[in-house]
């Protein structure tokens, strides 16, 4: 938990470095069981800036520590409902970035169809 807050306060490498070896670990969920309100927000401040247009790799990354975050904090968020009103923004913005990423994915997909098609010509 310190090392999650700590690393909340230098820069996103840091982050996504700490995240990815918390996931190899085993232990991401129960870094984030401990985090208070201000530690959530900077975590889904976070996911908001990181969770697309940055590689698939910090995605993936973007991904894991926001599921993990979202399954450990779900009982904290449905409790504290007036404290969890002021994320929904933040998880907005997440979901906004996800169905972007997920159409230019389908887009690629699309894309890429064409060409072996025409390539098969």
């Amino acid at each position: 938990m310190a090392a999650m807050d700590l690393a909340l306060t230098t820069s996103p490498d840091h982050v996504l470095a700490l995240c990815g070896e918390l996931i190899q670990r085993g232990g991401l969920e129960s870094s984030l069981r401990g985090l208070g309100f201000a530690a959530v927000a900077l975590l889904l401040q976070f996911a908001a800036a990181n969770i697309a247009f940055k590689g698939q790799q910090q995605t993936r990354c973007c991904l894991l520590l926001l599921q993990s975050l979202l399954h450990t904090k779900e009982q904290w968020l449905l409790a504290h409902a007036q404290t969890a009103a002021e994320l929904k923004p933040l998880i907005a913005k997440i979901c906004q970035r996800v169905a972007f990423e997920l159409e230019q994915i389908r887009r690629l997909a699309r894309t890429e169809a064409l060409v072996d098609a025409l390539l098969a010509i």
